[in-house]
């Protein structure tokens, strides 16, 4: 391989971190929550079973939304809408 013949790029990867309920076939729950490590927290599309099929941005920027909201509630920091 000559330095620069060949382009290597990735995009929409998802998969990686696998939220679901069960520990045995899954990495996070879903709210993000690492299943065995304490205080990690995955909040990607990594956290998506397998590639939805189509462009992820929304789905993530949702997800991610609803479980940081959710980790600081739990965390016992307030919450504030923003504008």
């Amino acid at each position: 391989m000559e330095i620069l013949r060949m382009r290597v790029a990735s995009a929409h990867v998802m998969g990686g971190s696998a939220m679901g309920a069960d520990p045995r076939t899954s990495v996070v729950d879903g709210h993000g929550s690492h299943h065995q490590l304490e205080n990690v927290s995955v909040f990607d599309g990594s956290m998506f079973p397998t590639s939805i099929g189509a462009n992820p941005q929304l789905s993530i920027y949702g997800i991610v939304a609803r479980n940081a909201t959710t980790l600081a509630e739990r965390l016992g920091g307030r919450v504030t809408a923003s504008a």
